[in-house]
């Protein structure tokens, strides 16, 4: 069975990236940031802390994701304040099918869901954007420690 090589959510999500930031020549390694509506800057920075160039996903502008695009990456990060828990795990499942980068669901303690649903479908962590930014940080660091990509 052969699995669809992009992702629509049906016209109302979307894909937008960046320009490269290449440090000198020397290659950084990618995440993938992906959100819907608001993207928060305390992902943004968490991913520069962690040395990650940051490619953003707007899941509200755009129809489809490429996984190429997610083959690239060493790193996604999910900002799933804004989506429902239904979106997350579709989500979640869909990029496992098309790459085994860490996967790291942000979201805030006040929106908690089920968080065991999506850590079933295959992301490998959670992280709280109330937390401090430290916090933040040995987090994922611990998650790509144990993914073997730090």
């Amino acid at each position: 069975m052969e699995h669809r090589r992009t992702l629509s959510f049906r016209g109302y999500f979307a894909c937008d990236s960046q320009s490269s930031r290449a440090r000198l020549h020397l290659p950084r390694r990618k995440s993938v940031h992906i959100y819907a509506r608001v993207g928060h800057t305390r992902v943004l920075r968490l991913a520069e802390a962690l040395g990650y160039e940051s490619i953003d996903i707007d899941l509200t502008c755009c129809d489809t994701i490429d996984a190429d695009l997610l083959q690239q990456c060493d790193l996604i990060l999910i900002d799933a304040v804004y989506l429902t828990e239904a979106m997350q795990q579709y989500l979640v499942e869909w990029i496992r099918l098309h790459t085994f980068a860490p996967i790291v669901v942000m979201g805030k303690r006040s929106y908690r869901r089920d968080v065991s649903s999506v850590l079933a479908k295959g992301a490998d962590g959670i992280v709280w954007l109330d937390d401090p930014i430290e916090v933040n940080i040995a987090h994922c660091r611990a998650i790509l420690r144990r993914a073997g990509a730090s």
